[in-house]
């Protein structure tokens, strides 16, 4: 009887712990606003190390085929971060692509926004000081991996992504959430909230 509730509650602290670092909107697939083409991350080596060549992470595009009534691969783009993204979105017209964070390391690095254009190719990346100020980045909740910089974010129009931050309903943050706006034809971020 001891041993079963001990084991019980081994497996319920060790879901406590795995939950208090899971990442915030963590989605490996996205669809443009009408459906006809969608994104997904794949071909991960997991035995390699993370950052490492031998680390392939692409994201593969996909375009309707209303004939054959299936999706067709139409293009594979080559990911330029550390480790899987945490998050893609594509624009409405899937003139740009967007990937989030890094698997296990939200909101730190080099690549915490990645931007491509439909084509594949790559735009820019930034860090999280190049994208929020730094009120905003103290305020954000940090545990020992990440900083919960965004509680969501979206596509807005053709070429703008909208993220926003954590509120007071998000963990137990007291500052109001902040939203920022990145124009992806002037690669440029701004905070309108």
């Amino acid at each position: 009887m001891r041993s079963h509730l001990a084991a019980f509650g081994l497996m319920l602290s060790s879901a406590v712990f795995s939950e208090a670092d899971s990442p915030p909107g963590y989605s490996p697939v996205a669809a443009n606003e009408d459906g006809n083409i969608i994104a997904r991350i794949e071909e991960m080596d997991f035995s390699a190390p993370p950052g490492s060549a031998d680390e392939k992470v692409r994201i593969s595009l996909f375009k309707y085929d209303s004939k054959e009534k299936r999706y067709a691969l139409y293009r594979t783009i080559q990911h330029v971060g550390p480790s899987a993204p945490n998050l893609i979105l594509l624009t409405r017209n899937a003139e740009f692509l967007v990937a989030f964070d890094s698997s296990g390391q939200v909101g730190r690095g080099e690549s915490v926004v990645i931007a491509y254009t439909g084509e594949g190719k790559f735009l820019r990346k930034w860090s999280l000081e190049e994208i929020l100020s730094k009120e905003d980045i103290e305020s954000a909740p940090k545990s020992v991996s990440s900083t919960w910089w965004r509680r969501e974010a979206y596509c807005f129009g053709t070429d703008q992504m909208i993220v926003r931050g954590p509120g007071e309903r998000e963990y137990n943050v007291r500052a109001s959430p902040y939203s920022y706006v990145l124009d992806l034809h002037t690669l440029a971020w701004r905070k309108v909230r």
